[in-house]
Formats: structure tokens, sequence, C-alpha cells
């Protein structure tokens, strides 16, 4: 005996035979998995952006020591482009978390390919500053 659906009226039915609209065959209930699925995934991009901005405005805590290297190696502002920040983490240890390790804070300079690389403690004291490809800065080695 062939039953028809409450909904599509179609022997094929609009739902199977356990009246589960998780396999409704109007697409509708797949429209609103989709529909779900896409907000879950733009809420969780904008927590990931959230936390990338949030971890930047931690280190820009160091943009002190960051600007005072920067004078004791009298560099020429000038010379200098866009300064970014980025904690170097380590995960695990006795507290079981994320710590940072260190802060780097990448220099571009406009002059030369490369940036000036300052080398901060996770409390900004100055650890060691070097230069990347082309770029010189006098009294720095370059990696």
């Amino acid at each position: 005996m062939v039953t028809q659906s409450r909904r599509s009226g179609h022997p094929s039915g609009g739902e199977d035979s356990s009246g589960d609209p998780a396999h409704d065959n109007d697409g509708r209930t797949i429209a609103m998995q989709n529909s779900r699925t896409i907000a879950l995934a733009a809420i969780a991009g904008v927590i990931l952006l959230s936390s990338a901005a949030d971890a930047q405005r931690r280190d820009n805590r160091c943009s002190e020591a960051t600007a005072a290297e920067i004078a004791r190696l009298q560099i020429d502002p000038a010379r200098i482009g866009a300064i970014s920040y980025r904690a170097q983490r380590k995960s695990g240890g006795d507290d079981g978390g994320n710590r940072t390790t260190r802060v780097l804070a990448w220099v571009d300079l406009v002059d030369c390919t490369g940036n000036l690389v300052i080398d901060l403690t996770p409390s900004c004291i100055f650890k060691q500053a070097y230069t990347t490809d082309e770029c010189t800065v006098e009294g720095l080695s370059s990696c």
C-alpha cells in the first residue's frame, strides 16, 4: 500500500517513513541547515578576526620600546613604512596554556627589500635587533 505524504501529496513522500523532516525532499530543511551553517561560519570568522585584532593590540604595547630602539639606532623616520607586531607563543608547559615567549616588531624599511626586526621580551624589554634580506642598518647584523 502506498501512502501519500501530508506535505507534497506525492507517493514518494515529502518525508521519509519515520516522519523526520530532516529528510524533507522539497529542500526547505536543507536550505535552513545551509543558512545556519553560513551564519555559524560568519560568527566564527568575526571571533577569529577579533582575536587577531586583540593579539595585535596586546603586542602594540611594545610600541614605546620599538620607538626607543629605532631612535637609538638613529634610523631616519622617512625610511620607516609600517610597523607590525607578532607575538611568538609556546603552548603547553606547567601552566598548560599559550604563553608569549617574545614579541617581534617588524619594521618595513621603504628604501630596501626587507625589514628591521626588533626582538623584545613579553614585557617589551629589548633583546636584539637585526635586518633581513637587502636592508642594512649600521651596527646590526643581517639574517
